[in-house]
């Protein structure tokens, strides 16, 4: 042990001072010693020993320094076996001292060891929490990304909601306005539809039945065709009746035989 250690302690837990500086202590007789401030505070209003709990009889005041005169006096006449019983008594004081001073040592290094142990375990669990906390950052970040990532796709859908309902809404007003402007020629195709029903030379399927309105109002019947209908002309050479062929055949009849051709007649060709 050190020096420090074979010195004397106050042995109240909450003082520990060294006696040695002091100059004097009080001693009981359950072989502890205190400091005169820690034995005057504790041993006013009874006699127990802060250190054991042991009733005292009373308590002694030692000098630790003691003089020359002191030394020489203090068992001076006694005899040998008493002073020797003295001196054991004395070194058996020191000896439980030292062990109560080891005691005390080796409760406070295992508090310390505890101490030091649960540290570990806070720092161990303060790292574990740290970790846990670095991971939780780690994913709050990466959700923090995901949501701005999930914002933007958001607005960037609903920008194009918006174009879709945008052209959507022009379109409509586009094909409303062509609509309203296609009015009169739908009006009027239906109108023309309606006509060419109600006329008799739409089906040609159907056989054709002259009315006096009909004919009338009508030209005759003839089979549609995509080329445009043009009148009727009549040949250049007319045909003749049997008896005027053979008038001219052999030169009598009609005009002293001579060859007459169609006269023209304003509007159509006609027969002499």
């Amino acid at each position: 042990m050190s020096t420090a250690d074979n010195e004397l302690r106050c042995n109240n837990l909450k003082c520990r001072a060294f006696l040695a500086t002091e100059g004097q202590a009080v001693v009981t007789t359950c072989y502890h010693i205190f400091c005169v401030p820690c034995a005057t505070t504790l041993f006013s209003t009874s006699l127990i020993c802060p250190a054991c709990s042991q009733s005292l009889q009373g308590s002694q005041m030692t000098t630790l320094n003691p003089t020359n005169e002191y030394k020489a006096s203090i068992l001076a006449g006694l005899p040998p076996h008493t002073v020797l019983e003295i001196a054991a008594r004395a070194l058996s004081f020191w000896t439980y001292q030292l062990a109560f001073q080891a005691l005390i040592l080796k409760n406070t290094q295992e508090r310390q060891s505890h101490s030091e142990k649960q540290l570990n375990n806070a720092f161990c669990d303060l790292q574990s929490l740290e970790n846990d906390l670095e991971v939780g950052r780690r994913k709050t970040q990466e959700s923090v990304n995901e949501s701005r990532r999930k914002d933007r796709e958001l607005s960037k859908l609903r920008d194009d909601l918006d174009k879709k309902i945008k052209r959507k809404t022009a379109f409509s007003q586009v094909a409303h306005g062509a609509e309203m402007a296609g009015t009169p020629m739908a009006t009027l195709q239906s109108s023309r539809n309606r006509h060419q029903q109600n006329s008799p030379m739409v089906n040609t399927s159907r056989r054709f039945v002259a009315t006096p309105q009909s004919t009338q109002q009508h030209a005759p019947f003839r089979p549609q065709s995509s080329v445009p209908f043009k009148p009727r002309q009549q040949p250049f050479f007319a045909t003749r009746s049997k008896s005027n062929a053979d008038n001219i055949s052999d030169g009598s009849g009609g005009s002293g035989g001579r060859f007459r051709g169609p006269r023209f007649t304003t509007g159509m060709w006609s027969r002499p």
